[in-house]
């Protein structure tokens, strides 16, 4: 089956991006971010499809990132999704 597109996962918990990755790598390219300042730069040179970030992390937080991202012309069209783990609610 060929992918579809490509999603950049980011997230500080690395368990949190395997499961990610593993859930949809079958069907999409995926990319990796540990940061919002990592994953911002990956934006900028792979240009995903979609961005699947956490809120809280370090250098960058996902609301940052989300808003970098939309300030950006080269990846302001990019659709994004926030979200938060359970053990940090």
């Amino acid at each position: 089956m060929a992918k579809q597109g490509t999603i950049l996962v980011v997230d500080d918990n690395k368990g949190i991006v395997q499961i990610l990755d593993e859930l949809f790598c079958p069907y999409y390219k995926i990319l990796t971010a540990f940061n919002g300042k990592e994953a911002f730069d990956l934006c900028l040179s792979q240009i995903p499809s979609l961005v699947i970030s956490d809120i809280y992390m370090p250098e960058m937080n996902g609301i940052e990132l989300c808003s970098a991202i939309k300030s950006t012309k080269a990846v302001s069209y990019t659709h994004l999704r926030a979200h938060e783990t359970l053990a940090n609610l």
